[in-house]
C-alpha cells in the first residue's frame, strides 16, 4: 500500500518534467518574426556553437514601410561589422540597384535608419540586405563588401513592401 502511495506521487512529478523538458526544447527551436532563430549563442570559429548547435548568423527584420525618404530597419544583427543596405527588387523578387546603406553597424542594433536616394512608391517592394564590411569602413558594392550569407548560404534579405498610406506630415522627415 506504501508502494502504491509513492507511485501516486512520483507520476505527476514525471509527467512535468516530461513536458517541461519537451516544452523547453520547442521553445529554444522556435523562430522570431524576421525567421531568425533565437539563441543566446555566440559563433565559433568552424560555424558551430560549443554545444554542437548551429551558429548564430547575421539576420534583420523590416515591417512594411510607408512612403519616405528613409527606411526604418526594427532589428538587426551582424557577427561581423557590415550595412544594412535597401535595394529595389526585379519582377523575379531579386535584389537589384542599391537606393541606400547604412552607416557600420555590428553587433545586436535596433531601429537602424537608412536613407534612401529616392523615396519608395506605393506598392513597390524593396528589400533590406545585410553586407559585410571588407575592413576599410567603406560601403563597397558591388564589390569587396559582399552579403552576408546564414548557416545555410543565403543572402541575409527581407523583402518589404511601400504602404499606399502616408504618415501625419513631418513624420516623413524625422532626423536622427
Amino acid at each position: 500500500m506504501e508502494l502504491r502511495g509513492k507511485m501516486l506521487w512520483i507520476l505527476p512529478m514525471a509527467v512535468t518534467a516530461v513536458i517541461s523538458a519537451g516544452g523547453g526544447l520547442w521553445l529554444a527551436g522556435r523562430s522570431n518574426r524576421a525567421g531568425e532563430t533565437v539563441s543566446p549563442v555566440e559563433e565559433s570559429p568552424a560555424g558551430k556553437a560549443a554545444t554542437g548547435m548551429p551558429a548564430v548568423t547575421s539576420s534583420l527584420y523590416v515591417e512594411d514601410q510607408f512612403p519616405a525618404g528613409f527606411v526604418m530597419v526594427e532589428r538587426v544583427r551582424l557577427v561581423k561589422p557590415g550595412y544594412v543596405a535597401v535595394h529595389q527588387v526585379d519582377e523575379d523578387g531579386n535584389p537589384g540597384r542599391v537606393l541606400g546603406v547604412s552607416g557600420l553597424v555590428s553587433g545586436e542594433k535596433r531601429d537602424v535608419r537608412v536613407n534612401l536616394i529616392e523615396a519608395g512608391k506605393e506598392g513597390e517592394e524593396l528589400a533590406a540586405m545585410l553586407h559585410i564590411d571588407d575592413g576599410d569602413g567603406q560601403f563597397s558594392f558591388p564589390g569587396p563588401d559582399g552579403p552576408a550569407r546564414d548557416n545555410y548560404g543565403r543572402e541575409v534579405m527581407q523583402i518589404f513592401e511601400i504602404l499606399g498610406v502616408t504618415p501625419a506630415p513631418g513624420l516623413e522627415e524625422i532626423t536622427d
